[in-house]
Order: structure tokens, then sequence, then C-alpha cells
């Protein structure tokens, strides 16, 4: 989905395996309120700590992963070839 940007209908997902809760569109939202009334329910703190340790997490990989974008747009933007393509898609 990241990069081509196509949507999927869940189904779809649910064939290729998708790691996420899947439900006909008329259930979205009664569902969804479900669960946010469920977590609404638990201590705040033990909220705060999960939120904490998810971040965490997801702040380290981010840090990886520009990193390792900003290297690869380095060799791909010092490739003649690349610079060329690019000059002669967008330049008037």
């Amino acid at each position: 989905m990241l990069l081509t940007a196509k949507n999927y209908f869940g189904r779809e997902l649910r064939e290729r395996g998708a790691p996420v809760r899947i439900a006909p569109k008329a259930d979205v939202i009664e569902l969804s309120l479900a669960l946010a009334r469920e977590i609404a329910e638990k201590p705040i703190l033990a909220l705060r700590e999960l939120k904490r340790c998810f971040y965490e997490s997801v702040r380290s990989e981010q840090t990886a992963a520009v990193q390792k974008e900003l290297r690869m747009q380095a060799d791909v933007f010092a490739d003649s070839k690349v610079i060329e393509r690019i000059q002669s898609l967008y330049s008037g």
C-alpha cells in the first residue's frame, strides 16, 4: 500500500495476511467505539506506560529508517542516470 498508494478491501487484506482486525464497513464505528470504551476502562498509569513503551520502540525504528532512507537517497541521487531522468521528466 505504501509503495503503490492502492486501497484494498478487507477481504483482500485478510487474504494477504494483514495483522489487523477486519470488519464489515457497517460495523466499523460500533466496533471502534467498543474498543475505545474498553481501553478507557484500563488504569491510566498502565495506559501511559504502554504508550511510552510503544513510542520508544517506534522512535528507535523511525530513527534507523530515516538514516537508511538518507543513505539510499544520497546514493540514488548521485547517479547521473537518475539525475538525467528527473531533469527530462520535470524540466519544462
